[in-house]
């Protein structure tokens, strides 16, 4: 027989006490749960009698014990009947209502609108443009007038001498240092500590290669295409110098092999 599969059942656990069923539960029965009660049944009597939850029938035997804990008290807001302030419509409400509410929409809107043109006329206010004349080449030009700017453009402020000036650095902090490289002298803060004067002395520098790496491990040999010196990994030595010069030794090997 060919193989099935199995029909999927899913896993039921099985109850101590089988719950009520919906047709057998019962709500309400409020005088029948009063009479009762009056004639001297328990609580769990009357649950099996009338099929009724537990906290149901708990709640209505405390009203009949305590009905005065029970008394809602009317509220101190009281409805009143009047008449729209703007359209004299009849409304129902608060003491405090005013409008229907078609008109506390209307109000709603209103008050939207005057926020907004305010917010308009005080950005218009900050923003506004004013004409200024340039003190270099003396032209107008539009700007904030918050800005006070003097210049026109970025050529004019570069071309007054008098124009105001970034503040010179602290001499204090600073010191005069000879590169050891190339022996040009440059300047640096004293706070950090530099031997070259740029990136290119330093990778220039013998002490570049050996100091950083462990002098043992490695090996000076000369590149077989252009000649030049260079350090390698002593477990497995290179033969150029660079890509461009491994990659013309196989140009040159292709060469030999097709002549």
């Amino acid at each position: 027989m060919p193989w099935k599969p199995k029909k999927y059942v899913p896993y039921i656990p099985k109850m101590l006490y089988a719950p009520l069923k919906a047709k057998d539960i019962t709500w309400g029965d409020k005088d029948l749960i009063a009479k009762l009660y009056s004639d001297g049944k328990t609580e769990s009597e009357i649950i099996s009698l009338t099929k009724n939850r537990r906290a149901y029938v708990h709640n209505i035997i405390l009203r009949l014990q305590h009905p005065e804990d029970f008394i809602i008290e009317p509220s101190n807001v009281k409805s009143t009947v009047k008449l729209c302030v703007l359209c004299n419509l009849e409304i129902t409400g608060k003491r405090r209502q005013k409008y229907c509410a078609s008109c506390r929409h209307e109000q709603k809107l209103a008050s939207w609108r005057k926020h907004r043109a305010k917010y308009k006329f005080v950005k218009a206010t900050i923003y506004s443009l004013v004409t200024f004349k340039c003190k270099i080449c003396s032209k107008d030009f539009t700007a904030s007038k918050w800005a006070e700017r003097i210049y026109c453009g970025r050529a004019c402020y570069f071309a007054d001498p008098n124009r105001k000036k970034f503040p010179i650095k602290n001499p204090d902090n600073w010191q005069t240092i000879i590169c050891q490289k190339c022996g040009t002298s440059f300047e640096n803060r004293k706070s950090t500590i530099r031997k070259y004067c740029s990136t290119k002395c330093y990778f220039a520098s013998p002490s570049h290669v050996w100091e950083s790496k462990e002098a043992d491990k490695w090996l000076k040999v000369n590149c077989l295409i252009c000649g030049k010196s260079f350090e390698t990994y002593k477990e497995n030595p290179h033969k150029y110098c660079s890509k461009a010069c491994y990659f013309k030794s196989r140009r040159n090997k292709r060469a030999a092999q097709t002549v």
